[in-house]
């Protein structure tokens, strides 16, 4: 008895660029299954147009896109639908678009599954009144893994950041100020890097982090580089809220105005052995006796392991206990 077995082959769709014509001024630009759309260029672009006709094509639909660069100055606003049907995993804004003043909350809309990258290094976006808010642009994508925006957004608070960006890790942003816990409910976060804003207090709360399992003894970074922040800025459990016992906690400080480690607010942080802090660029004054608990308090082994972070303002460290604090009781 002979068996016959045949066997289909199925040729998998990869994903097709629009053609040039419909997509100039822009282009796509493969490399084997990555696809990518770019605007660089000084002329005129009406990006919905555009990307409006590609969708035309029903291939081009059903292509994930990798990358969206946009790199155009004359642009003032992305409005409603401004990429089609196009769907993008990953969206750059870049810093050179500073004609653009606006971006409607469903500006992406197509890419609300897909989008996991979202970078917006243009500065002068206004963070405007329903429907061109970045935060609700920004709580449109569910997805998303990377955030990154260098526009102000004045004000963060409770409930400003959404319960659906549970897979969002790493968060960029340039804000004045902080209230409450904004940040609770970002439960899979590594990084908060808050940046060139004008923020000058941290509540109690507000790195307050809903527990997840699979964060106990991950690390988490907060950063802040170019805020007006000062000795005196700090609420008492600013970094020591409950919610991050688990976690291992890194506090950097870079390019702010900090004279004086606040004991009540940094005592119980660093006696965590989990936790570390770094400062650099700041005014720190290492004969500043309300910083003196470094050494009459924080054990030699702590002091050791954080030596090469903290500098003071002359350069040398401040856990050198032997030349700081002669003067302090």
């Amino acid at each position: 008895m002979v068996v016959s077995l045949t066997f289909f082959t199925t040729q998998c769709f990869a994903g097709k660029c629009p053609k040039p014509e419909v997509l100039s001024p822009c282009k796509c630009i493969t490399h084997e299954t990555i696809f990518t759309i770019s605007c660089d260029t000084n002329e005129t672009v009406d990006i919905k147009k555009i990307l409006t006709k590609a969708s035309e094509d029903q291939d081009v639909v059903n292509t994930v896109f990798d990358l969206l660069d946009l790199s155009f100055p004359n642009i003032t606003e992305f409005p409603e639908g401004a990429t089609g049907k196009l769907r993008f995993k990953h969206v750059n804004i870049y810093e050179n678009v500073k004609s653009l003043q606006r971006i409607h909350s469903k500006a992406f809309a197509s890419s609300q599954d897909t989008m996991v990258d979202f970078t917006v290094e243009a500065e002068n976006i206004k963070n405007g009144p329903a429907p061109y808010s970045l935060v609700d642009l920004i709580n449109s994508f569910p997805n998303l893994v990377f955030l990154t925006v260098h526009s102000l957004i004045d004000t963060i608070q409770d409930g400003s950041l959404s319960v659906n960006l549970t897979y969002l890790s790493y968060l960029f942003l340039r804000v004045n100020a902080i209230k409450g816990s904004p940040f609770a409910k970002l439960t899979s976060l590594l990084v908060i890097n808050l940046k060139d804003g004008s923020l000058n207090h941290i509540p109690s709360n507000a790195f307050k982090i809903g527990h997840k399992e699979a964060n106990n003894g991950k690390g988490l970074k907060i950063l802040f580089f170019g805020n007006p922040l000062n000795g005196s800025s700090f609420e008492l459990g600013a970094f020591t809220h409950p919610s991050l016992n688990k976690r291992k906690i890194s506090v950097s400080f870079w390019n702010n105005n900090i004279t004086f480690l606040n004991e009540t607010v940094f005592l119980p942080f660093l006696q965590n052995e989990n936790n570390t802090i770094t400062i650099t660029h700041n005014p720190l004054d290492c004969d500043d006796c309300r910083t003196a608990w470094i050494c009459n308090k924080l054990s030699a082994k702590i002091r050791n392991k954080l030596d090469q972070f903290v500098q003071c303002k002359d350069g040398h460290s401040l856990f050198d206990c032997e030349k700081n604090f002669e003067k302090c009781e």
